[in-house]
């Protein structure tokens, strides 16, 4: 029998092994009640060893000390136990933490997760010894260490951690890294998840901003909002979906979703539909403004909307994608003083970003190098 994490376990049945999957989980993530599902395993499994270590770790752990008493005596009967080599070794772990030799015990597990790379129980215990003696670089590697045998297909937030990583790349100009991250990271696989597809489309719209070509890739992500784009369910998708729609040159899906926007019935608004209407016009008629070069509209629209666009979701970094286009759409209309204030704004926060010395320097009527 194997644990959540592909670790072998041993004297226990299979109801006493959901309850010790079920109390290394809310370990892992720190809520519910860890200390009564492992005893619920131990109870029903007295000789389910691994159940015994979590126990004494998760009383050794609390640094409270009736409940150190508790793990020591836990330790003891684990001395009496048949142990598999793996087991053994936490069993060193343990009786140094006990003894009050932290940085030992946070070493035997170093050695430990080498060997059982897999074994979450070790790496959050010996993460928590690290945290403890304040040692920031095992802090880091502990997890480094192990990194490559645990799978990142799996990883929700996969795609949107390119997405950021990519955003670094433009802010230093490496437009084709950025490209290259777009295709094999953010779009490989073509999924059709909106939380991925609004990667997407912002990822698109930052480089077209900077003058980028980026092919027919507006058209497979135009097609992939089809199933999304409703003006109902999530109004800062219909705003991403908008972005795909105007760069793929689909004027039809602009106006229909448009529409779906504004077909919100007087007195029946739902709280989506109110943030559609106090939120996602102002942005998505921006946008449109913008793509069809009617750049006072845009500023008109976008100026203000940056300061209520917090009210429908999204991170900084994903609303950022307004003031970017409302600088631009400043300089591009010939405003050269409101584009420098704005340009003043983003400089008092980044003054050594790229970008933004860019846009100040375009303000201004100068060309500057690797931008657009």
């Amino acid at each position: 029998m194997k644990d959540l994490q592909g670790n072998r376990i041993f004297q226990a049945s299979a109801e006493a092994v959901d309850y010790y999957n079920q109390a290394v989980s809310a370990f892992n993530i720190y809520t519910g009640d860890p200390f009564s599902l492992v005893g619920k395993a131990v109870e029903i499994s007295p000789d389910f060893a691994m159940a015994h270590i979590f126990k004494a770790y998760l009383l050794g752990l609390a640094t409270e000390p009736v409940l150190n008493g508790y793990a020591k005596d836990t330790l003891r009967h684990l001395k009496t136990m048949h142990l598999s080599d793996r087991e053994a070794s936490h069993l060193g772990a343990l009786d140094l933490m006990l003894k009050g030799e932290w940085t030992a015990a946070a070493l035997v597990l170093d050695i430990h997760n080498c060997n059982y790379p897999l074994d979450i129980v070790a790496l959050q215990a010996g993460h928590l010894m690290d945290f403890y003696r304040a040692n920031a670089r095992n802090l880091r590697d502990r997890l480094a260490r192990i990194l490559p045998y645990w799978s990142g297909n799996d990883n929700f937030f996969k795609v949107h951690n390119w997405w950021h990583r990519a955003l670094y790349h433009q802010e230093l100009g490496q437009e084709n890294v950025v490209l290259s991250i777009y295709d094999n990271q953010i779009r490989h696989g073509n999924s059709t998840a909106a939380l991925e597809l609004v990667d997407a489309s912002a990822m698109l719209w930052r480089l077209s901003l900077e003058g980028v070509g980026v092919g027919d890739r507006w058209d497979e992500l135009a097609d992939c909002w089809q199933a999304h784009a409703d003006g109902h369910s999530y109004t800062f998708n219909d705003w991403h979906a908008i972005m795909a729609y105007l760069g793929a040159g689909r004027d039809i899906d602009v106006e229909k979703n448009l529409k779906d926007c504004k077909n919100i019935k007087p007195g029946l608004e739902s709280e989506m539909q109110q943030w559609t209407r106090q939120t996602t016009l102002p942005l998505i008629e921006g946008f449109i403004a913008f793509w069809r070069k009617d750049y006072q509209t845009a500023i008109e629209q976008l100026y203000g909307a940056r300061f209520i666009a917090n009210s429908f979701g999204g991170s900084h970094a994903q609303r950022d994608i307004i003031d970017l286009t409302l600088i631009e759409a400043s300089i591009r209309a010939g405003q050269p003083e409101l584009a420098q204030a704005l340009a003043n704004e983003r400089l008092a926060l980044k003054p050594n970003s790229r970008l933004n010395r860019g846009f100040l320097a375009r303000s201004k009527g100068r060309a500057v190098s690797g931008v657009h």
